[in-house]
């Protein structure tokens, strides 16, 4: 059960990072500070999926 308790944990934590970091690159993105191809090297955390979603949000605002 502790393990159980423990993956949730680390789930859950690994989650917040990757939404924290999603939201920096979209930050970055607005500001013109990167391009969305550079986005997986500056930001290796993310999921190709988080990649796509953001390029989608960059596309809507141009």
């Amino acid at each position: 059960m502790c393990k159980i308790m423990e993956d949730m944990r680390n789930e859950a934590a690994r989650e917040a990072v990757r939404k924290t970091t999603k939201e920096n690159a979209r930050r970055l993105l607005k500001l013109g500070k990167i391009r969305i191809d550079e986005v997986s090297d500056c930001f290796p955390d993310l999921l190709d999926s988080d990649v796509k979603e953001l390029e989608a949000e960059v596309m809507q605002l141009a």
